[in-house]
C-alpha cells in the first residue's frame, strides 16, 4: 500500500511540473520545443519567431491576424493573387549566426501602409550585432534590412516602455548600458551615404549646407558648401564616437579645418578646431543632431535636421542622375555608371541581359542581371535601385553578396 501511494504521488508531481512549460501571456516568452530552440512572440501573439542552430524562422498566427485586422478581406482587395500562409518562413540575415530575437509593435518602423502595424523583429547574432526586419505577413521571403550601427556586444533584448510610456526594444550590452533601437534601426544605411543639413539662403536661388559623412571605421567629414553649385569653401576632417547616456544617444565630434577649398571665397569665421556633443534621433530621411555641449556646428543652431539628398543618392529625385523609370533602364543605369565591379565586366565587351524575376534582399526588391560573354553567364548580379545597390551571386556560398 505504501508502494501504491508513493507511486501515485510520483505521477501527480509529475503532472503539476509539465505545466512548467506552458506559454507566458507577457511578449517574447521563451518557450523551447526542445532543449536547443527558443521562441519569442510578441504580446498579440502574431508573430512567432524560431531560433534554432543560428537560423531564425517566422511563423504567423493567422487566425489572430484575422481576428484583429481582417487581414483575410483585406488581402482579397490588395493581394488578389496571394494566399496568406502560416509558414514558418527562414530569415534570411546579413551575415553570422542569430542567437535571439526580441518581437515588438513599434508603430515608428512600420512604414507599410497596410491600416495595421507590423511587429518589429531585432536579432540578436552570436558576435554582439543586431539585425532586424519587419514581420511582414504578405512575403514569404522574409530577409534582414540591415545591421544597427554602432550598437556592439549586445547580450540581451527586452521589450518595455521608455520613459514617455511607449513601448519600444531595449538593447543591454555587457557593460550594462541600455540603448533604445528605435533611431538605429532607421540608420541601416548611415555609412553609405552623405547627410545635409540646410543652414541658409544663398545667391543665385542656392541654399547654404553643412554636408556631413560618417565612416564605420569612426572617422568622418564636414563641409560647408552650396547644394546646386556644389562648391565647398569650408572643410573639416575628424573622428567620432557615440555614447549611450540619456533619453537620446550622443555622437561626441571632434573636427580640424583642413583648408579653405574656395580661395576666392575664404570663410575666415571658421575656427580651425570643432569638438562638441550633439544627442540624435532618425527617422526614415532625417537624422537630427541636437545640440548638448561644446561647440556650434553653424552659428548658434540648436537643432541640425540633417536628411539625405534626393539629388545625389536618387531616393525621389531620379530624373537628375538620368534615371527614366522602369526597372531594367534604372537598374542598367545604376550598373553602367556606379559599380566599379560590373563597370568593369562591361568594359571588357561582355552584356548585362536583363531578367524578369527578381529576388529579396534587406527587405527591398532587387532586379537580376546576367553578366554575359556570348552565351556563357559569367556571374549573376541583383540591383537594388532606390538605395543603389548590387549583389553578387556567391555559389560557393549559394547566396547574394554585397559588391563593395
Amino acid at each position: 500500500m505504501k508502494k501504491q501511494a508513493i507511486i501515485y504521488l510520483l505521477i501527480l508531481c509529475m503532472i503539476c511540473l509539465s505545466g512548467c512549460g506552458t506559454k507566458n501571456a507577457g511578449s517574447n516568452a521563451n518557450l523551447p520545443k526542445n532543449d536547443s530552440a527558443v521562441i519569442r512572440q510578441d504580446a498579440d501573439g502574431l508573430v512567432e519567431v524560431r531560433v534554432e542552430k543560428g537560423n531564425a524562422e517566422i511563423s504567423f498566427n493567422l487566425d489572430k491576424w484575422d481576428e484583429l485586422y481582417r487581414v483575410k478581406a483585406y488581402a482579397t482587395g490588395n493581394y488578389p493573387d496571394l494566399t496568406l500562409k502560416s509558414g514558418p518562413f527562414p530569415v534570411t540575415v546579413l551575415s553570422g549566426k542569430v542567437k535571439d530575437a526580441c518581437v515588438g509593435i513599434i508603430s515608428t518602423l512600420d512604414w507599410n501602409e497596410h491600416g495595421f502595424i507590423s511587429p518589429a523583429i531585432i536579432l540578436l547574432m552570436e558576435d554582439g550585432r543586431l539585425e532586424w526586419l519587419l514581420a511582414d505577413l504578405f512575403t514569404s521571403e522574409p530577409s534582414s534590412f540591415g545591421e544597427l550601427p554602432w550598437l556592439k556586444d549586445i547580450v540581451s533584448l527586452s521589450y518595455e516602455k521608455d520613459n514617455e510610456g511607449e513601448m519600444t526594444i531595449l538593447a543591454t550590452d555587457k557593460g550594462g548600458s541600455h540603448c533604445d533601437v528605435r533611431s538605429f534601426c532607421s540608420l541601416t544605411s548611415v555609412f553609405e551615404h552623405e547627410w545635409v543639413c540646410e543652414i541658409g539662403p544663398a545667391p543665385d536661388d542656392d541654399t547654404e549646407c553643412i554636408f556631413l559623412t560618417l565612416r564605420e571605421d569612426g572617422g568622418l567629414s564636414l563641409y560647408k558648401g552650396l547644394m546646386n553649385m556644389g562648391d565647398a569653401y569650408v572643410f573639416y576632417t575628424g573622428l567620432y564616437t557615440v555614447e549611450f547616456a540619456g533619453p537620446r544617444p550622443v555622437l561626441n565630434i571632434e573636427l580640424w579645418n583642413e583648408l579653405d577649398i574656395d580661395l576666392a571665397n575664404p570663410d575666415f569665421s571658421s575656427p580651425p578646431e570643432l569638438s562638441g556633443k550633439y544627442a540624435f534621433e532618425a527617422d526614415w530621411l532625417y537624422l537630427n543632431l541636437y545640440y548638448a555641449e561644446g561647440d556650434f556646428l553653424d552659428s548658434d543652431a540648436r537643432r541640425y535636421p540633417f536628411w539625405q539628398p534626393a539629388m545625389q543618392y536618387g531616393y525621389t529625385g531620379w530624373d537628375y542622375y538620368g534615371f527614366d523609370g522602369g526597372d531594367e533602364a534604372n537598374s542598367r543605369y545604376i550598373i553602367e555608371n556606379y559599380c566599379d565591379e560590373t563597370m568593369s565586366a562591361l568594359s571588357r565587351g561582355l552584356t548585362a541581359q536583363f531578367r524578369e524575376e527578381t529576388v529579396t534582399l534587406g527587405g527591398e526588391v532587387c532586379h537580376i542581371f546576367h553578366m554575359k560573354d556570348g552565351s556563357y553567364t559569367e556571374n549573376t548580379y541583383a540591383v537594388n535601385v532606390p538605395v543603389m545597390k548590387v549583389y553578387r551571386f556567391d555559389e560557393s556560398k549559394d547566396e547574394y553578396v554585397l559588391v563593395e
